[in-house]
């Protein structure tokens, strides 16, 4: 990936560059003058139709973005993986896509389909698949780098991930999820269930259903924590860690605040109806934390909280099982 970096010498006439965040502010900048796939994707970002609906007193933003077509009804088996060229791979990136390097050796690329203004894919340099264990270090590197600004987030590979073969996080701005906005706010409700060493275990109810939140400062017990939950997870769900989204941000009073979105299905039964039944939804970790991406106009303009309600609860990991999850966090050792 070597050849698509981006020097801090040809950046510093976008912007500031005294901190991570402030270069990811000057690559965008300049990968929307100098990349006509991106200033597209941003100018139409800014024309997309939003509404909100209500879901228990929380408010959610539903989005029509037709440019998110390819992403929400990507084909990830493994024979249309196979059929196609790795889009995160350096040597298969269009020519003006560049990128600077977050965490160890993570590429960060602006995406040329966005869903908020500065979202970015966190490439590895590598193609290997998209897999957590063994690399919340480098995820909680990230976070902490970009902290107060962005939230970092993984998409498991049956859990909302276009692009399974090649591992990757996204990042966006910190206030762009409603979920993570009530987190920092009053508006939360949250339940303290346990503590491992520095480690705070948390439920936190979001749109009727537990999420689990880990809290701490220390990078190490919390990342020791994440790889048993990983490891946990396979005993509760046949695929375990690739029906998980996680999302992670950093602030400097309180440290880490991640949250685990643990998954029974890739996909709600409405995403496989017919029309006028179907409803084109295919959720992540955006969706999962407040933004309901719909590619079709007809699905913007029908949706309801009350099929969202149903597409959350279809998708999320069922209560026995996350209930026995969450117990062996507690229990861990």
């Amino acid at each position: 990936m070597g050849h698509i970096i981006i020097t801090d010498e040809e950046l510093k006439q976008y912007g500031p560059l005294n901190s991570k965040a402030d270069k990811l502010r000057a690559l965008y900048n300049q990968q929307r003058e100098s990349w006509p796939a991106l200033k597209k994707g941003a100018l139409d970002l800014d024309q997309i139709k939003k509404r909100t609906v209500t879901l228990d007193n929380q408010e959610l933003i539903i989005q029509f973005n037709p440019a998110r077509m390819a992403s929400v009804s990507a084909k990830v088996d493994s024979s249309s993986i196979k059929a196609r060229p790795c889009f995160l791979c350096a040597q298969n990136l269009p020519s003006e896509q560049r990128g600077i390097i977050v965490g160890s050796s993570t590429v960060a690329l602006a995406n040329p389909m966005p869903i908020f203004p500065m979202h970015f894919t966190l490439t590895h340099p590598e193609h290997c698949l998209q897999d957590i264990s063994g690399r919340f270090e480098e995820f909680l590197a990230i976070s902490k780098e970009l902290s107060d600004e962005h939230v970092v987030f993984f998409n498991g590979a049956l859990a909302g991930a276009s692009a399974p073969d090649h591992h990757h996080l996204q990042s966006c701005p910190i206030d762009s999820f409603p979920l993570v906005k009530n987190l920092r706010s009053s508006a939360s409700s949250r339940k303290e269930l346990a503590t491992q060493g520095s480690v705070k275990i948390e439920t936190v109810k979001f749109c009727n259903n537990n999420y689990i939140l880990l809290a701490s400062k220390s990078a190490s017990e919390l990342t020791q924590l994440l790889e048993k939950s990983i490891a946990s997870l396979t005993n509760h769900h046949k695929n375990g860690k690739e029906m998980l989204n996680i999302l992670s941000y950093y602030e400097a009073d309180e440290g880490w605040s991640v949250i685990l979105i643990p998954r029974e299905k890739h996909r709600p039964s409405c995403f496989f109806e017919e029309d006028p039944k179907k409803l084109l939804i295919s959720p992540a970790t955006v969706e999962m934390s407040g933004i309901i991406v719909t590619a079709r106009e007809s699905d913007f303009e029908r949706i309801t909280s009350k099929d969202i309600e149903v597409i959350f609860n279809e998708v999320m990991l069922n209560t026995t099982s996350l209930n026995k999850f969450t117990q062996s966090l507690i229990e861990t050792k």
